[in-house]
């Protein structure tokens, strides 16, 4: 087997529960700082956990010029790409994927692929 990063491909709408799932995953870890959404600087470093927002770039080059292939060549990184679908064509055929869906107000449903 490979050694490299575990990636964790994020899918759903708006307000799905994609960020509060890596929230609840960060703390889970260990990490104590406050996980927010990095949506307008894109990549956001915890340590060995790097959380990802695809929403705003335009195509997964702009994601290749951050240096995510370095970041997926280091098996102790565990990668949470939150908008996956938006740059699925760079994701490596393991990744893990959650789809969120809305159900109700508070209630998801979550697939695991």
């Amino acid at each position: 087997m490979e050694n490299k990063a575990t990636v964790i491909a994020l899918i759903g709408e708006l307000g799905a529960g994609k960020t509060t799932f890596v929230q609840k995953f960060a703390r889970a870890c260990g990490i104590t700082e406050p996980v927010l959404s990095p949506t307008f600087v894109i990549l956001k470093k915890y340590g060995n956990l790097i959380h990802i927002d695809a929403y705003r770039l335009k195509n997964s080059a702009e994601l290749v010029a951050l240096g995510i292939h370095d970041l997926m060549s280091d098996p102790n990184n565990v990668i949470i790409i939150e908008w996956a679908d938006r740059v699925s064509d760079i994701l490596p055929d393991d990744c893990i994927t959650i789809h969120f869906e809305h159900v109700d107000e508070t209630t998801r449903k979550i697939s695991i692929e």
